[in-house]
């Protein structure tokens, strides 16, 4: 993609691979089959799904444009997921805010995930943040959740999950089942007016790089918590 596709409240699927297969949960007994010579998904342009969802499938992921699931109701949150069977590259923007309510969610997953140098990944919102997965959930223990085993985010690379009002900080896990190289920022902070702040882990099962930077603080509530795995510290 390279132009721009909008959904409001609906859902945009990018998908490559020799072989994909789409399936309507609501009737699972029809099923339509593409066949294609390629396996890269690749985003430079602008999509937008307003408090809806994103999918981007495929052997190789690259997402250097614009993902937007942002929502301006309490009772809707976007949804992004970008899942590869090999690599996820990350250079560009996403972004599921809540300008009413609580931050959406965002997964990026693959083999290998890495967010280079000008990634940007948003998901604070109004009344609480939401919830960013990079490479795994909560100590890779989610098996509903592909684990990385080589996830990388580069100095320069943001990741926010605050409360912009009243409301707890979000949530952000970042995981791989090898080694997982932090140098980028992640903020999960609590609501400027009332709020907890947010839970943030960084995890290497075998090895972790640290030289990254985590904002949990909460100016009117309790700071949150910075978990580092495998030496499994935690600040509060």
């Amino acid at each position: 993609n390279q132009g721009v596709i909008t959904s409001p409240q609906g859902q945009v699927l990018l998908a490559a691979g020799t072989s994909v297969s789409l399936i309507d949960s609501a009737g699972p007994e029809l099923s339509v089959t593409l066949t294609a010579n390629g396996n890269r998904a690749v985003n430079l342009g602008t999509v937008t799904a307003a408090g809806g969802r994103i999918d981007m499938f495929g052997a190789i992921i690259e997402q250097a444009g614009v993902l937007r699931a942002d929502s301006s109701t309490v009772d809707a949150a976007g949804n992004i997921i970008l899942k590869a069977t090999q690599s996820t590259t990350v250079s560009g923007q996403i972004s599921a805010t809540n300008s009413v309510g609580s931050g959406g969610k965002v997964q990026v997953l693959g083999d290998q995930v890495s967010l280079t140098s000008t990634a940007r990944i948003d998901v604070s919102g109004v009344g609480a943040g939401g919830t960013a997965l990079i490479g795994g959930d909560y100590q890779g223990k989610n098996t509903a959740v592909q684990n990385a085993t080589l996830t990388t985010i580069a100095a320069g690379a943001t990741i926010k999950a605050d409360a912009l009002d009243n409301g707890n900080g979000g949530r952000v896990i970042v995981w791989s089942d090898d080694k997982t190289v932090f140098d980028g920022f992640i903020s999960a902070r609590g609501g400027v007016n009332r709020g907890d702040g947010g839970f943030v882990e960084t995890s290497g099962h075998n090895r972790l790089l640290l030289d990254g930077s985590v904002d949990t603080r909460a100016p009117r509530g309790k700071i949150g918590n910075w978990l580092l795995d495998p030496a499994s510290y935690c600040f509060e």
